[in-house]
């Protein structure tokens, strides 16, 4: 038996080893001695899992992270490249863990604070409306969402649950921030009266723009 042929040199080798594949563990024979994959694919994925990227742990000097961002600034990517990544990512699960995708409370009051104020990318010297802050705060929707929850989504007045829903102060808003001498956002946040669930109700858009203190109808009744 001539054994096998030498692609490089054309010959016949005799020293023929039986192995098996360090991937899929298949039996083959070759005269390679440092051979250890069964073909081409088990090579690549042996490669694959044992490549240790030289630049794994290192960080990219500042220089070259910022030099790398002005390049790419203003870069907009075709429609043509944005379908392609659509259809790459098709079907596929989401990296990453499923347990860290939703925030649970704590971690939204924290990333609350750490965003607010003069820490915030859309800060502007402090411009907004105290009230207007306020209302968009996470505070807020939470002290809302807990007043709806309790009446179940319902209006307390006319019992209507299909209609757009408000969480109106028994205690008016503009009065708890006067007498607490609130000036500040976080004077506000701060402020246990604010938020008491106790002093909210459920009520349809109906019924709200009934009461005496809806809009600025309170301080027109001396309210």
């Amino acid at each position: 038996m001539k054994g096998l042929k030498d692609p490089k040199t054309g010959r016949f080798v005799n020293n023929i080893e039986s192995k098996s594949c360090i991937i899929c563990a298949k039996e083959f024979k070759s005269y390679f001695k440092a051979q250890q994959a069964c073909s081409r694919k088990c090579g690549q994925e042996h490669k694959r899992r044992t490549y240790i990227n030289p630049q794994k742990g290192k960080r990219r000097p500042p220089e070259v992270g910022l030099k790398i961002s002005q390049s790419r600034k203003g870069m907009k990517f075709s429609l043509e490249h944005k379908e392609k990544l659509r259809l790459a990512r098709l079907g596929k699960p989401r990296p990453g863990n499923p347990e860290k995708w939703k925030h649970n409370l704590e971690s939204k009051l924290k990333n609350s604070l750490a965003h607010r104020g003069e820490r915030s990318v859309n800060w502007k010297g402090g411009v907004s409306l105290l009230n207007k802050r306020l209302r968009r705060s996470l505070q807020y929707r939470l002290w809302r969402k807990s007043v709806f929850e309790r009446d179940e989504y319902k209006c307390i007045l006319c019992g209507a649950d299909k209609k757009y829903l408000n969480a109106d102060h028994i205690k008016q808003y503009a009065v708890i921030i006067k007498e607490n001498g609130i000036t500040t956002y976080e004077q506000a946040i701060e402020c246990e009266e604010l938020w008491q669930v106790s002093n909210g109700r459920t009520l349809c858009i109906d019924c709200h723009s009934e009461t005496d203190t809806y809009l600025n109808r309170g301080k027109k009744n001396g309210v």
